[in-house]
């Protein structure tokens, strides 16, 4: 391009606080965020992202448009004021997207490293893009009339004495894959905030409309879940349980019962962000986990 467009630091605040995904976050973040950012142009036809390789930035679009093209489709064009491969960066995992300039365009670039830079300096961000993919993935599961998004085998189910020990928990919560790549040390802490909880076969779990301030690892049984419209669907070993609705703060959007003996942990909201604050991998990782689930998603493959 023959002229690049400045973007100084009040418009990079002023367009960041537009998007979806940093909706809320307080003016300081906004800055670090705007801080790592890098402006880039690009003339048209330039390849921003390629197939070939996981999404390494998010770009906002300043000036110009960019046309995203899925499995060598066209999807949709992105303008000014909006952001391409955010939950893509997010998931750490390769996807069939092709990002392309479709004019000449000016873009503010905040790849990975810039990524995690802010993410360390400042959790609430951390917090704000695990909120964020939370409650787009509560309502791709609502669409489809699902209750989890963790895809994968469950882990086999196993038998347990009257109570779960403390190495027990631990084992239960490294055979999740939601914490299966947790330090030991992270998992050690976690163990210690959860409590075991038992449920009989009709026992209920929760009803629609309650608030949710926690959530549910399942260790062995399952849960059945309904929906008002009566679409029912189940939760089993090694899933997350009311995850999504307690991680952006709404209510319950389907009612659970146990079906036969259930064992779960009971994990409460705030120790648990405490915990992800204190073990910043650990944190990544659940972050990633739900990217990549929501992609998975959205893409008919969860």
């Amino acid at each position: 391009m023959d002229s690049v467009l400045f973007v100084g630091p009040l418009d990079r605040v002023l367009l960041l606080r537009t998007l979806p995904m940093l909706e809320g976050l307080r003016p300081v973040a906004l800055a670090a965020i705007a801080q790592h950012a890098q402006e880039r142009s690009f003339s048209r036809g330039t390849l921003l992202s390629s197939p070939d390789a996981s999404a390494q930035a998010v770009y906002l679009i300043v000036e110009g448009e960019v046309e995203i093209t899925r499995d060598g489709a066209a999807s949709r064009r992105v303008q000014a004021g909006e952001a391409v491969g955010f939950i893509e960066m997010l998931s750490r995992v390769k996807q069939p997207l092709e990002v392309r300039a479709s004019s000449d365009t000016v873009a503010l670039e905040l790849d990975w490293d810039a990524q995690i830079d802010v993410c360390e300096e400042h959790f609430p961000v951390v917090m704000q893009y695990i909120s964020y993919l939370a409650r787009l993935t509560a309502l791709e599961l609502q669409r489809q009339g699902l209750a989890s998004a963790q895809s994968g085998p469950s882990p086999t189910t196993q038998q347990f004495g009257p109570h779960l020990n403390f190495v027990q928990r631990v084992l239960v919560l490294s055979r999740s894959r939601a914490f299966s790549s947790g330090c030991l040390d992270a998992l050690s802490e976690l163990s210690q905030h959860v409590e075991e909880v038992r449920w009989e076969d009709g026992d209920p779990i929760w009803a629609t409309g309650e608030a949710a301030e926690d959530f549910f690892l399942l260790a062995s049984g399952l849960l059945r879940c309904s929906q008002a419209s009566g679409v029912e669907f189940t939760c089993g070993p090694g899933k997350l349980a009311g995850v999504h609705e307690a991680l952006y703060g709404s209510e319950r959007w389907y009612a659970a019962v146990s079906e036969g003996p259930t064992i779960g942990l009971k994990i409460d909201l705030e120790p648990f962000v405490d915990i992800l604050e204190d073990h910043f991998d650990l944190a990544l990782d659940f972050m990633g986990l739900l990217a990549a689930d929501l992609l998975s998603l959205q893409s008919g493959d969860g």
